[in-house]
């Protein structure tokens, strides 16, 4: 059977499933014997439509938690809050557990890499709170050799100019064009950051990746999408050098 990619699989799992709560869980990774229940008695307690947990590279031990005595904190403002903490489990979609009616109908885009941002971002926007848990009971997989660590290619930069659209697109309508602003700033300047550094080190080995990621930056500043003022200097600089790879 063919390998449609993790976003079809994904979509395919939401169509499907018939409970009332959802968990993602990459396929290697695991978590905690207590975790759905730790998760689902937070959700009840604080009617919280999602409730993140911690992570960890190396779950410890089985210990039981006592569900009548859960530690959680209810974080208002719910996008705002992700886009501004420095916890990145804190964005990604693997560590919590959604109300289905939230994202039954809400689909990951087919066919690219990096699509959990995008999807995080939008469902975040429609969220007035959620809920978080101090424990670590996701137990992420370090050494899987993930996308985030493979080779850097065009079809990853394009990827990455899907997902800022489409985002870009969601946010443009008039329930959320004021949130547009600290959206841009943060989440869809950390994506255009993510494309020049990894441009910036891997054109040693595709040269033609440099004119490849520099058409889509003037594409950017041209549509507003891109601020030079919203990037970090030093990441000013590597585009500075990359023009100027170009260039010689």
């Amino acid at each position: 059977m063919e390998n449609m990619g993790r976003p079809y699989s994904r979509n395919k799992a939401l169509q499907i499933s018939n409970g009332n709560y959802v968990a993602i869980i990459d396929a290697d990774d695991y978590i905690a014997p207590q975790t759905l229940e730790i998760l689902l008695a937070t959700a009840q307690k604080t009617d919280c439509a999602v409730v993140a947990m911690d992570e960890t590279k190396k779950y410890g031990g089985d210990e039981p938690y006592n569900l009548n005595n859960l530690q959680y904190t209810v974080h208002h403002d719910a996008l705002t809050h992700i886009l501004n903490t420095n916890i990145a489990s804190s964005s990604v979609i693997w560590n919590k557990l959604y109300k289905s009616d939230l994202i039954k109908n809400r689909r990951f885009i087919n066919g690219i890499y990096f699509e959990d941002w995008p999807w995080m971002t939008c469902l975040f926007a429609d969220l007035d709170k959620y809920a978080s848990v101090p424990y670590a009971l996701y137990c992420y997989n370090t050494y899987n050799q993930s996308t985030m660590r493979s080779t850097f290619t065009k079809r990853k930069i394009c990827d990455y100019i899907t997902g800022i659209k489409a985002v870009r697109n969601y946010f443009s309508s008039n329930n959320y064009v004021s949130l547009w602003p600290i959206v841009r700033a943060k989440r869809v300047g950390n994506s255009i950051k993510m494309m020049i550094n990894k441009t910036y080190h891997e054109s040693e080995n595709q040269p033609d990746l440099d004119e490849f990621l520099l058409q889509h930056i003037s594409e950017l500043r041209r549509e507003g999408i891109l601020l030079y003022r919203e990037q970090p200097f030093n990441v000013l600089m590597r585009l500075i050098k990359i023009f100027w790879r170009c260039k010689i």
